[in-house]
């Protein structure tokens, strides 16, 4: 029956239930088994295939009375029945079932193929998107490509994935586009994200397909493109370092086409040198633009025909005719090279038109050559991979290494042995690998043969053959030693601002403080029946507050909050009282002595920075002596126009000195060479910024091994001014009757403010911060004066207080009070006309002040 019907059959029959599961197992196309009867009838035959998943349809043969049970089995499974007295339809039974077996396997194969490619594709990032453009399938190649694992990217829209809001926002768009037209969207670029935010480009195309649970869902293909448009991006501008570098040679370069002689292309340096414009070569032969004569082609080729031969290392001498002008004369070199599957010539020429003056540039050339080698930054080194020995070195390896180049070949031990001893064992791991990978990248310490460490930043990169065969390592050391430093000062420098902070807000507090021991001392001074003795010791209370107070200024100076206070200064005054100190804090091992001579001047100078001054050269000479030593300081008047028109602050040491290759940079921010931890350089830095902003200089004389000598040269005053008489004295300054306000949120100096105000007979209203001083005006109280600090609570200064008051009462006096100074007030609307009393003050120095404000226009 199957040959009826153009089959060739291989039947084999099973006589038992083991020769069944044998049959299955080799895989037959078709099955038939009876109703009942037999070894194996057709319920149990149905029962077998299906334990063994096996995908084999099975027809039955029923005899007549049993069609009702082969149709039982049909829905059970089975693919068709036949009736055996009607057995004539066995053979288009059979035809049929195979025909939709196999269609049914070739299906079920297609499908599986398919879900193979899309599971395994390697570099086809593929999704599926329901109608609102959520995430319904998303395959593996997707997860590498946007690093979203499947199980966190299904149910999610691509705004919350890959892309930004506007740009998910185009892309609902074009799923519109596809639901309807129907069309697929052509390839677009899209910029996307990764889950670890690095950015990317792909290349993405979106169509439709019937949706699995049925209606419809969007496909989309994306390729990562971004190395391509990295590469991209790098051949522009990789073009464009060529285009610079050919136009931009001083040499003379064309390229002409080797079968014609047009000149191709021509820098400026040689247009220049022949005296054309570009639109008089390019183009055209050399006979055209008049710059040959040649009479054909034969000429053209034996003027080329040594370059070809004799390649870059001969070159020729030419001569080329220039309208009007000498003709050109020069060294040429030419090859052979190819653009675009065309011959051209590269020719490079040099201008020799007096062989004297040609050889003297080569001389010259040589000259700059050997300079850029021997003064160049960085060592470049190139070695055998198989040997691991040096090819080049080029000489900053002396300068850095401290040692010559070819101690490599003669010291024991090798370069390691150079190396900072915590290095070695990481250098000599990485060695190592070098052979194998040709790279690295590390930075380590050298230590050079006087002791200084210097940090090496190197990096080697692999130079392999046409079979990928590692043959030379390259590679590029750097001296990073001061951008190591500058990280350390760095970091210190940042320590330093957070303790400046906290030294101005401190010093905010005691000027306070200071404030109020001022006001009260000068308040019971002003008692005429004070007895001496308690007023003489009042009087050192001033003293001493007023002595604070320059230690404040000097805080304010460290945290760069603080003005400085000139005025007329004794440099002798300040090394006595800084030299009972210095004994004290530099230790037993520090000899301290003075030299002082009668008759110095004075000079203008804030006497708390003299201080600092002073301090930092003794503190600078004390870590130059470790082992002990002496320092002596002198004051002296110096002669340089011809008149005793400087002083000079002289500070001498017997430590170890100051190396020449330092000496230049003690004064640079942050210079040290000290061990890290042990000095921040700005020591010697501050010295010089005081000296500078006093209008003097510092010299410095210093050998190894012989200590130093540091003079600070001030501009002095033209005499010493008589010490006036009764600075202490008793006297009150005048009052009055007018109205003040005093804002102020420290109490204690608002208090002793008001109280000390109305001692002058003032009438006196008190406000903690600006909003309060709004408030008092608001009542109606007439305000002759403001006494305002500068800064306070509140989110208003004392300075837009007094903007906002001034104009609300036209003439109204205003007195600023801080601990800072009157230079903040520059550029302040009003400044003009207002006035400023520095703290700590005393209560006559605020009565003067108020007094002077009131009566001033």
């Amino acid at each position: 029956m199957l040959e009826a019907v153009g089959r060739n059959a291989k039947v084999e029959s099973a006589a038992s239930v083991t020769d069944f599961e044998r049959l299955i197992a080799s895989a037959p196309d078709i099955a038939i088994a009876p109703v009942e009867g037999g070894a194996l009838d057709a319920a149990d035959a149905l029962r077998r295939l299906s334990a063994e998943d096996a995908d084999i349809p099975l027809i039955v043969l029923a005899d007549p009375g049993e069609e009702e049970a082969a149709i039982a089995l049909v829905g059970q499974g089975a693919a068709d029945y036949v009736m055996t007295d009607r057995m004539r339809r066995l053979g288009p039974s059979i035809e049929r079932t195979l025909r939709e077996s196999l269609s049914r396997r070739g299906l079920s194969r297609a499908t599986a193929a398919l879900w193979a490619t899309l599971e395994n594709t390697p570099n086809v990032a593929v999704q599926w998107y329901d109608e609102v453009g959520r995430v319904i399938y998303w395959n593996p190649a997707s997860e590498r490509a946007f690093g979203w694992p499947v199980s966190e990217a299904l149910g999610r829209t691509l705004d919350q994935l890959i892309l930004n809001p506007a740009s998910a926002a185009r892309f609902l768009q074009s799923l519109r586009t596809v639901e309807r037209t129907g069309e697929p969207v052509p390839p677009r670029e899209y910029e996307f994200h990764r889950r670890d935010g690095t950015p990317g480009v792909c290349l993405s195309t979106v169509f439709g397909i019937p949706a699995p649970s049925g209606g419809r869902c969007f496909v989309c293909m994306d390729i990562d493109i971004s190395e391509r448009k990295r590469a991209e991006a790098e051949l522009r501008a990789s073009e464009a370092r060529f285009a610079a570098a050919f136009h931009g040679s001083p040499g003379a370069i064309s390229i002409t086409r080797a079968s014609d002689g047009r000149v191709f292309d021509v820098n400026d340096a040689w247009l220049a040198i022949m005296w054309r414009s570009r639109e008089e070569v390019i183009g055209r032969t050399m006979v055209e633009a008049g710059l040959a004569d040649w009479k054909g082609p034969e000429d053209r080729a034996a003027f080329i025909e040594p370059f070809v031969r004799g390649g870059w290392r001969k070159p020729q001498r030419v001569s080329m005719p220039r309208d009007g002008e000498p003709p050109y004369v020069g060294w040429a070199s030419m090859r052979p090279i190819d653009i675009g599957g065309e011959p051209h010539y590269l020719a490079i020429m040099h201008d020799i038109s007096d062989l004297e003056q040609a050889q003297q540039a080569l001389q010259e050339s040589e000259l700059r050559f050997r300079q850029v080698t021997e003064t160049i930054d960085e060592v470049f080194w190139l070695s055998d991979a198989q040997t691991n020995r040096l090819i080049y070195l080029s000489p900053a390896f002396e300068r850095i290494w401290g040692r010559p180049a070819d101690a490599l070949d003669h010291e024991g031990g090798g370069w390691l042995a150079w190396l900072h001893a915590e290095d070695r064992d990481r250098l000599a791991a990485a060695a190592a690998r070098l052979r194998e990978t040709g790279e690295y990248d590390l930075e380590y310490r050298v230590v050079q043969p006087d002791g200084e460490v210097r940090w090496v930043h190197d990096r080697a990169f692999p130079i392999r053959d046409n079979a990928g065969v590692l043959r030379r390592v390259a590679g590029i050391s750097a001296d990073i030693t001061e951008r190591r430093k500058l990280e350390d000062q760095l970091r210190q420098a940042q320590k330093m601002e957070a303790v400046g902070q906290l030294a101005g807000g401190v010093a905010h507090d005691f000027n306070n403080l200071l404030a109020v021991i001022q006001m009260q001392a000068s308040m019971l001074l002003v008692d005429e029946t004070l007895p001496q003795v308690a007023a003489e010791n009042i009087q050192e209370i001033l003293t001493a507050s007023e002595r604070a107070g320059d230690l404040i200024r000097q805080l304010l100076t460290f945290s760069r909050r603080g003005i400085a206070r000139m005025r007329e200064v004794d440099l002798r005054d300040i090394v006595e009282t800084v030299g009972r100190m210095l004994r004290r804090i530099l230790g037993a091992h520090i000899v301290v002595g003075t030299e002082l001579e009668a008759g110095v001047p004075l000079v203008n100078a804030d006497p708390g920075m003299m201080e600092q001054v002073l301090m930092n050269l003794a503190v600078n000479a004390r870590d130059a002596m470790p082992e002990g030593g002496r320092i002596d300081v002198s004051v002296k008047p110096v002669d340089i126009t011809g008149a005793a028109s400087h002083v000079c602050l002289c500070v001498r040491d017997t430590g170890v000195g100051i190396p020449p290759k330092n000496l230049a940079r003690i004064f640079e921010p942050f210079f040290t060479t000290k061990e890290v931890g042990k000095g921040s350089g700005l020591g010697l830095s501050t010295v010089f910024g005081i000296v500078e902003q006093h209008g003097g200089w510092i010299e410095v004389d210093s050998e190894p091994g012989k200590g130093s000598l540091f003079r600070v040269l001030l501009p002095s005053l033209s005499s010493r001014p008589p010490v006036a008489a009764g600075s202490g004295g008793r006297s009150k300054p005048q009052g009055g009757r007018e109205h003040i306000l005093v804002v102020e949120d420290d109490p204690l100096v608002r208090n002793l403010a008001r109280r000390a105000l109305e001692s002058y007979g003032y009438r006196v209203a008190v406000a903690e911060n600006a909003a309060d001083a709004l408030d008092v005006m608001a009542k109606g109280v007439k305000v002759d004066l403001l006494l305002t600090d500068l800064m306070m609570p509140g989110g208003m200064t004392g300075r837009e207080l007094a903007e906002a008051l001034v104009a609300r009462v036209p003439g109204i006096r205003v007195v600023f009070t801080s601990g800072y100074g009157a230079e903040i007030l520059e550029g302040a609307q009003g400044a003009a006309g207002w006035h400023f009393l520095q703290k700590p003050y005393r209560a006559a120095a605020l009565a003067e002040k108020v007094r002077d404000a009131l009566d001033r226009s």
